[in-house]
């Protein structure tokens, strides 16, 4: 059986260093909703990971499910909130968010942002943390027209391929040796969905004194 409280501990106290936030905050794209699918391309492709991501300039959202348990994450700008939800327990907690750094709390944490997984896919330019990058034509990816990048000299010379979506001002797609993370189902949104960047009102508020309680079964 998998140790829930193994994956909390991953999901929401996994700091993660986060030098490009000057980047998303100059971000200036349309919002928009999508599938975010991690796949492993080592011995035969599978999904490793596929969750719903909300992108706007108000605030981010990210559903995951990890066999059967389901959590929801929300950053919300305006109200400078951060929640953690459990939809199955009908709880939550909440974290100030830092308005200057746009961080839950003091350090940001994996998981509460769609880009923390993964700073390639969902970053507002390619090949950024690259020290080169290199054109490689148009593409169609996912329905959508995209400029592909061949970006090298990454950590320890590491080297990925990049999708960048000019409507989105977002890279959608990204390929590495081992490694496929792409958004499907992308749906633009004509203005932000404040229904979206919300807790349920019907689920209880938690002390984060509290939160080993949270897996509790």
């Amino acid at each position: 059986m998998r140790d829930n409280n193994l994956m909390f501990v991953s999901v929401l106290f996994a700091i993660v260093a986060y030098p490009a936030q000057a980047e998303y905050n100059k971000w200036n794209g349309v919002a928009f909703s999508a599938v975010r699918t991690i796949s492993s391309l080592v011995d035969s492709p599978k999904i490793i990971e596929k969750s719903k991501i909300y992108y706007s300039q108000i605030g981010t959202r990210i559903e995951i499910s990890e066999g059967t348990t389901k959590t929801i994450s929300i950053v919300n700008y305006k109200k400078q909130k951060c929640w953690f939800i459990l939809p199955d327990k009908k709880i939550y907690y909440e974290i100030g968010l830092n308005k200057k750094t746009r961080q839950c709390g003091e350090s940001e944490i994996a998981g509460f942002r769609p880009e923390t997984k993964n700073p390639g896919i969902f970053f507002p330019r390619p090949c950024y943390g690259y020290k080169n990058m290199k054109a490689l034509g148009k593409n169609h990816v996912m329905g959508r027209r995209t400029s592909k990048w061949h970006c090298t000299g990454g950590i320890s010379g590491s080297s990925v391929k990049q999708w960048y979506d000019p409507i989105l001002k977002m890279v959608i797609r990204e390929v590495s040796d081992n490694k496929i993370t792409e958004a499907s189902k992308i749906k633009l949104a004509r203005k932000p969905d404040t229904h979206q960047l919300l807790p349920p009102y019907e689920y209880t508020k938690i002390s984060l004194k509290f939160q080993h309680t949270l897996f509790r079964r």
